[in-house]
């Protein structure tokens, strides 16, 4: 039981003290899919909205205020993911516990503000990813919807295969 309390502790939060919501959903709008499927599922106009104050900010835009930071955290198996561009590169970030895309991007959001570094979530979607093998790059985000509807998943491959060596990444615009 300790142990699964120090895993659940460690899960990344919306903001100092504000952890994840893990259940609050809707049912997508004239689904008729079980409500244990995960497509079934959207996020709420209060969720899009919580994205949407996350999507920009910052002062700075020098490169070196995210020193130190990866370009690319996943865990492995399927996952929410965002595209960030930051300092003028770019970061991927994903976890396979986020209900929803600002949960994925929240740490990274979190991070950046309390540097200063000027930054954008470029967008979203999902990455089935297995450790220094695959990273199948598919789909999109409600909360961070790309803009211009213009998919930016081959740059998320592109930041990978610098970043992750060896990772065979594949993308696709299909599926939720």
């Amino acid at each position: 039981m300790r142990r699964l309390f120090a895993i659940i502790s460690t899960l990344p939060s919306r903001g100092p003290g504000e952890p994840i919501n893990r259940r609050r959903f809707t049912k997508a709008k004239g689904s008729n899919m079980a409500a244990s499927d995960a497509q079934a599922f959207t996020t709420t106009a209060e969720e899009r909205a919580e994205a949407a104050k996350m999507r920009e900010g910052g002062a700075s835009s020098g490169a070196g205020g995210i020193e130190g930071m990866p370009a690319v955290e996943l865990g492995h198996g399927v996952q929410k993911y965002v595209l960030i561009k930051a300092g003028g590169q770019h970061l991927v970030r994903g976890n396979p516990m986020a209900d929803y895309h600002k949960d994925a991007a929240a740490g990274a959001v979190y991070e950046l503000r309390k540097r200063g570094v000027s930054f954008e979530v470029l967008g979203g979607g999902r990455i089935e990813y297995v450790p220094g093998q695959t990273a199948k790059i598919y789909g999109f985000s409600y909360g961070f919807p790309w803009k211009d509807g213009q998919f930016r998943h081959d740059v998320t491959a592109e930041v990978i295969a610098k970043h992750l060596p060896g990772v065979r990444t594949t993308v696709s615009n299909d599926g939720y």
